[in-house]
Parts: C-alpha cells; structure tokens; sequence
C-alpha cells in the first residue's frame, strides 16, 4: 500500500509587479499602505519640496530615509499572495521577522497549512515563508500531469520565489516529503540554503514508499484500517478524489503520532482542501526518477536532522540522511511520532533555534 496512490483587504492589483512577477492578489497585514502608495507620498515629497541650493543635499538625504523606512515597513510586511511562475500561480505566505526560512509540506500533495503552527512558533525569531508547492492548496496549473507537476518545477519555483523576495539565502525547513524536496533544492542550488532542517524527512529517492504503508498499516487499530479501506476504493475517490483523499488520510492519522489523544485533537483542523490527490500521485512517481544520494554528498552547509523517535518513517532513514551529509547533525526526540512540533513542541523548537541560531 502506497500512500500516494491512496487516495478584507483589496488585492494589490493586476498591474503591481515586482522582480518581473505578477501578483495576481495579496492581502498585506499590519499597515495598509500599498506599495503604490508608498511609492505617490515619497513623489509627491519629492516634487513638492521647493529648496535653496544649500538645503538640497538636507533634502536628499531626508527623503532617502524617510523613503528607505516606508519600504523597509513594506517589506517587513506579513503577505499573503499569488505569483505567477512557468505556467502555474504559486500562493505564498510570510510570518514573523527575523532571518527568512524556507517551510516546505510533505505528503506529497499537501498545502502548507498544516505547517502553519511550525511558522506561528518560529516567527518571533525569523521570517517564515510558507509555500504551496506547485499545484497544492491555493497554487495551481491549468493542467495536472507529468509535464505540469515535478520535483524540479517545484524546484525552480522555490528559487524565483526566493530571488522575488529579495533573499540571498535562507534556511530551508522541509516536512516528510517535503524532505526531500528541501534537499533537491539544496543540490540545485546550495548557495541559495544557508541550512537545512530535515524533519521526518522522506529521504533521496523513494526507497521510503518499499515499507512505509506496512509501518502504518501496523500502527492502526481494525477500525482505521476499515475505515481508510472504504476511503480509498476506487467508486468512492471516483465520486470526490479530494474529499476522498482528506477522509482517507484522516482514517490513518493514528499512526502519525505517538498518543493517539494528539491526532483525535489535530483531526477536526484538516480540510479537504488541504490534499491534492492528482498532486500526490505525480510527485511520488517523480521521485522514483532521480535518486539524489550522491549529489547531497556534495552539500557542505549544515543540516539538522530532526526525526521522532516513535516516526513511522522508521529509524534507518535519518540514519542514512545524517551518514550522507559531511556536515549533519541527527536529533532524536522521544515519545514523538512524524509531528513533533505538535507532539513535543519545546523540544522541537529549541532543537530548530538552537540550531540556526548558531547559522546567523
């Protein structure tokens, strides 16, 4: 069994873009100034001003920083938006301030809302940018197939994103899945991670999938397995594959944690919109494609490797990501399943502070 195959604030306006980006709609927290506007008050101060000569360098430099600080207040700004990338809208959300980092979803085919607690409890130390990787949650292509949804799209979206922010670098965090997406982005461009924090990580290629339906099939009590069983016949996925796909993922839940109590508590957030089946399908057998084992020898920046001691990803695995990364550490958390920022928060968000803390 493979879990894969399983199944009000106005927009910024068509016409504002930024790094060659189209925004297609964006909802700015905190100040309402747009950029535009920001943009009429520094013209208008700067057409408006009438000076001797001797107050003209006073007035230049009173401007420049008074400008410099009204973008600076933009930039600072916690978004929530739409670019437009090789064919696909790609939906972005920013939190918190600080250095930025990178939150990517696993699944494959989740949105990144389950990760929103993970930016929630590192936003007052760094910036969090949560993405919807290509074609989950509110990112999107006109079409769902092998041509549309890949690793390396994803990968390429991921760096115009970061170039669109303005980043030089940032730390990237990826979830299960989005493990191993974190670490093909980091062999494509080592440069642009400054670090990487692998938590439940899928791994390099997709060995992971050879076991890691019976780790979970094994976890379930009679009822979850009936009941992800009725989820996933092919007659009830056919009638609403989202809806179907969500339920099903629901019905297996209990193997994702180690006190049952916690994923009964999470359950009532998870929303059909969430999971993506068209999604999980294309990325899983992409990964199949392009073992990067060797590749991620090569990447010297640090890597936390953050693993639940009870995660139903099994022991091995973190074992192989730290032994393949020169410059690893491996962290174990115990009573702990594939969620520990739900599971053991202060564990988990001391070990992932800790860690960049010693990267600023």
């Amino acid at each position: 069994m493979e879990l894969a195959r399983l199944p009000q604030v106005p927009p910024c306006g068509t016409a504002d873009r930024l790094h060659g980006a189209q925004i297609i709609g964006c909802e700015e927290r905190g100040t309402t100034l747009s950029r535009e506007t920001l943009a009429e008050i520094v013209l208008c101060m700067t057409t408006n001003f009438e000076v001797s000569r001797k107050e003209n360098l006073m007035t230049k430099v009173f401007l420049f920083v008074v400008s410099f600080f009204l973008f600076h207040n933009v930039q600072c700004q916690a978004l929530d938006t739409t670019i437009e990338h090789n064919d696909a809208k790609i939906h972005f959300k920013t939190v918190g301030e600080g250095r930025p980092i990178l939150l990517l979803a696993g699944g494959p085919g989740l949105s990144f809302d389950y990760l929103v607690p993970v930016a929630q409890g590192l936003a007052k130390s760094f910036r969090c940018i949560l993405v919807d990787e290509r074609g989950t949650g509110k990112s999107a292509v006109q079409t769902y197939d092998t041509t549309t949804i890949t690793v390396s799209l994803t990968i390429e979206d991921l760096e115009y994103l970061r170039n669109y922010l303005g980043y030089k670098d940032w730390f990237v965090l990826g979830s299960s899945v989005g493990g191993y997406v974190a670490s093909s982005y980091a062999c494509a461009y080592p440069k642009s991670v400054s670090a990487l924090v692998l938590v439940g990580s899928a791994g390099f290629n997709s060995s992971l999938w050879a076991y890691y339906g019976a780790n979970i099939w094994c976890r379930l009590l009679p009822s979850d397995q009936q009941l992800s069983e009725s989820w996933s016949d092919s007659a009830v996925v056919a009638k609403d594959p989202r809806h179907a796909g969500m339920e099903y993922l629901k019905a297996i839940l209990p193997a994702f944690f180690y006190d049952r109590l916690n994923c009964v508590r999470w359950m009532p957030y998870m929303k059909d919109e969430w999971y993506n089946l068209d999604v999980a399908n294309l990325i899983s057998h992409d990964m199949a494609k392009d073992d990067i084992t060797e590749k991620s020898r090569a990447y010297k920046n640090p890597v936390l490797v953050l693993q639940g001691r009870q995660d139903q990803v099994g022991e091995s695995m973190p074992y192989i990501i730290s032994q393949t990364y020169p410059n690893s550490k491996l962290v174990f958390i115990n009573k702990c399943g594939h969620l520990p920022w739900l599971e053991q928060p202060k564990i988990f968000y001391d070990a992932v502070e800790t860690f960049l803390s010693e990267k600023k």
